[in-house]
């Protein structure tokens, strides 16, 4: 039992009986120095407040300040203990603004804004908004205060929040501290940090926004704490870029707009597809105190409930926008009589990351299947990557290290942004025992093994996708010593470690002792090209002694039928024999016929599945299989892949769950680094589709790749970057190769492909 430091008690916030953790000295979290680099120095700014701070309160703060030159780099540096939206004269800025958690138990996250276009020279206006969440969840650890720092800079004028910001709690947010045993006690997931909300517009305060409000009769605000003190100490950065969100609002239709309702009605509005989203209500009502409810499809999952949210009207017309955001792919709405829905709509708001990637071939049904995987990917990133957006909003490393692997495929660079974050949050998160804590930042702290390990091996792709060598470094220390909490067995085979979250994947059947070992080898083969990559050489013999030792014991699962350590076979086990390198290729018919016949693993680990079949060069097969396995989902009309097999057994989205889109993009696209940050690159042709589009956002620029194969030949078009590349060319393609462009010559291969080294940037190939 977790307690608030606001208003009420937070019940149950342990579901799963974790150990909550406590405030110990920060000198036993080692790895918090080397984010010295990302800690913001010299701030003139202060903590700002009222005097008392509740949980799930809403306070607006306001400010006029002038300009003495028209603004050229307005850079503003905020920080809130919650959740805020900021308006600088009458325009939204800031949508959502704030990083929940720290990255440190004891510290602050800061983000610098470049809000340059919103400013003019003399006076302006800016109002913020600021949403005191007060309670930890699974994503965030409350810091008993409540708390905004806001700095600006521009040219030679500077503002900061201090006691001349006016400030005025907003009570038509109704908490449970405002209505007592009126307060609706809705169902909601323990492991939620946010609250729902309870809007009265009896209580508004209108337009607190505009310029010429008068805000003459608000309290001056209280300054709580100053710069790196106590609870909110250092701050660092979030790294993130602001969210994006839409300036104006979609609107939907229904019959019941422009409807009076004459009896209490339920109804249900279908959104474009699952999105992150804000709604937005313009109506009349007959009479004060009418009421109505809303909420999403994906209120309840698994018994285990999300948001729901109210409204209360004042008598007449009126417009509302609930801000905080919510996620679904259908608005439902209880209204009382009295009520007529002029217009409803939404805001789309989330990470602020664009589709750059592209993946579509002459098959519908995998156009489809690759457009759901970002479709989730992109639901389940925000302030972290996320498992899911309803239920938990949780950062789990496993899920976290699918996602990254997405990322490279699918999304511009601002997504490396929030993979940094991670990486960095692991440092700031983990003790002296060098336990990579499960979640953070988080409410309770766990070691999961098996998503750790696979998260390593995502920090390896992550430094050959970007490139960026100075985060890597501060990891390594971290990720060298986490893989030294392992003991051999006197045969040479690993120890098996359970953590405090002993989970490999969900589903019958999984063989976790196997699966550890697989991906124990194949991180500590990642972090051994990390460490050649960084030129560090401290634990060569580590890595040689070990990786020598695990390669020649792994035999002792090897069986007749596949590899195993108990009597069933588990395709999990099987699949990770290939991608960690354990498994050799005289094993692969023996784990092909595993790969065919066993059909255990959950979304989660289906992605090491597919990419086993395309390593062995089982094209078919792996096709094959990601339509059967996914087939339920690309049938079905929601826009993102479920959580488990069965749709009414978990989330119907979840990070974890789109491992297919890597092993379409990397392995049937075939476009791959082979330096860090593409300073060298692999194009490896494949003829499985008629006709393929498929497009890669690189460090340097984009490579794209089309195809087109009919009767007589196949026809690749390249478009590239000015770096080394290596195109390779299935021998089983043809020997009448054609090549136009600039720059290229053969070289020797023997593994089944024609070799071209490629320096140019647009390329023909034509093969009969």
């Amino acid at each position: 039992m977790l307690m608030s430091c606001g208003e009420q008690e937070i019940e149950d916030q342990n579901p799963n009986n974790e150990t909550p953790i406590t405030p110990i000295d920060k000198s036993d979290y080692p790895y918090i120095e080397s984010l010295d680099s990302t800690k913001k120095e010299n701030l003139k700014a202060n903590w700002i407040w009222i005097d008392k701070a509740t949980s799930n309160s809403y306070v607006a703060f306001r400010k006029k300040f002038t300009l003495s030159e028209e603004p050229t780099n307005a850079l503003a540096t905020i920080a809130c203990e919650g959740k805020y939206y900021l308006w600088l004269n009458e325009k939204l800025a800031i949508y959502d603004g704030g990083v929940k958690g720290g990255s440190t138990f004891y510290d602050s996250y800061y983000q610098d804004i470049d809000i340059t276009k919103y400013l003019k020279k003399g006076e302006n206006t800016l109002v913020i908004l600021a949403h005191y969440i007060g309670r930890s969840g699974n994503s965030s650890v409350d810091k008993c205060k409540a708390g905004i720092l806001f700095e600006l800079h521009s040219g030679k004028d500077t503002v900061i929040s201090d006691g001349s910001f006016k400030a005025m709690r907003l009570k038509e947010y109704r908490n449970r501290g405002l209505l007592g045993g009126d307060y609706p006690e809705y169902p909601q997931s323990s492991m939620l940090a946010e609250w729902n909300v309870y809007y009265d517009a009896n209580y508004a305060t209108e337009g607190y926004q505009n310029i010429n409000f008068d805000d003459s009769s608000w309290d001056n605000a209280s300054v709580v704490a100053k710069f790196k003190e106590a609870p909110f100490n250092d701050l660092y950065n979030a790294m993130i870029p602001p969210f994006y969100f839409d300036e104006t609002y979609t609107f939907l239709s229904s019959e019941y707009i422009n409807k009076p309702l004459t009896e209490d009605t339920v109804f249900t509005i279908k959104l474009p597809e699952n999105m992150q989203f804000s709604p937005y209500f313009e109506l009349t009502s007959e009479k004060s105190g009418a009421r109505f409810t809303y909420y999403t499809n994906t209120y309840t999952s698994q018994g285990i409930s999300s948001f729901k949210d109210d409204y209360i009207a004042k008598e007449g017309k009126q417009v509302y926008e609930s801000y905080p955001w919510r996620s679904g792919d259908e608005l439902i709405i209880e209204a009382q009589k009295g009520i007529t829905f002029n217009k409803i709509g939404f805001r789309e708001s989330r990470y602020a990351s664009n589709v750059t990637g592209q993946f579509e071939v002459d098959n519908e049904e995998i156009n489809s299947l690759w457009n759901k995987c970002v479709n989730t990917l992109l639901i389940c990133m925000r302030d972290s990557y996320m498992d899911c957006p309803e239920r938990e909003r949780s950062p789990y490393i496993g899920d976290s290290a699918n996602q990254i692997s997405e990322t490279f495929y699918s999304l511009d660079k601002n997504s490396n942004e929030l993979t940094k974050k991670t990486i960095l949050n692991a440092l700031g998160w983990t003790s002296k025992n060098n336990e990579i804590p499960l979640r953070s930042p988080s409410v309770v702290l766990n070691e999961c093994p098996a998503q750790t390990l696979n998260f390593l091996v995502s920090t390896y792709e992550y430094l050959m996708y970007t490139g960026d060598v100075d985060t890597l470094k501060l990891f390594y220390p971290l990720a060298i010593n986490y893989l030294k909490l392992w003991s051999l067995n006197n045969d040479g085979t690993l120890v098996y470690r359970s953590g405090t979250f002993p989970w490999t994947d969900w589903g019958n059947g999984s063989d976790d002792e196997v699966i550890q070992y697989e991906f124990y080898y194949y991180a500590l083969t990642k972090v051994k090209e990390i460490s050649d990559i960084l030129g560090i050489t401290s634990d060569e013999t580590f890595f040689s002694e070990r990786i020598e030792k695990l390669k020649n014991g792994f035999g002792k699962y090897k069986k007749d039928n596949g590899y195993r350590s108990k009597e069933s076979l588990d395709d999990r086990a099987n699949a990770m024999a290939v991608v960690s390198g354990l498994a050799t290729k005289e094993d692969y018919p023996i784990i092909l016929n595993v790969l065919k016949n066993v059909k255990q693993a959950s979304p989660y680990m289906e992605k090491f599945v597919l990419e086993a079949l395309c390593q062995m060069g089982n094209y078919d097969e792996a096709i094959k299989r990601m339509l059967d396995r996914y087939g339920p989902m690309i049938d079905d009309p929601c826009s993102t892949l479920w959580e488990l097999r069965d749709k009414e057994a978990g989330t119907q989205n979840h990070g974890r769950s789109g491992g297919p889109l890597v092993a379409l993009s990397k392995y049937f696209g075939g476009i791959t680094p082979t330096k860090i940050g593409y300073e060298e690159y692999e194009i490896k042709l494949n003829d499985y589709f008629s006709s393929m589009n498929t497009k890669v956002d690189t460090p340097h620029g984009f490579i794209s790749l089309t195809s087109k194969k009919d009767n007589e030949s196949f026809v690749f078009d390249l478009n590239t970057i000015k770096k080394n590349g290596t195109l390779l060319i299935p021998v089983n393609l043809g020997n009448n190769i054609t090549i136009t462009g600039d720059d290229y010559e053969k070289v020797e291969n023997n593994n089944g492909y024609y070799a071209f080294r490629i320096k140019g940037e647009k390329y023909n190939i034509k093969i009969n």
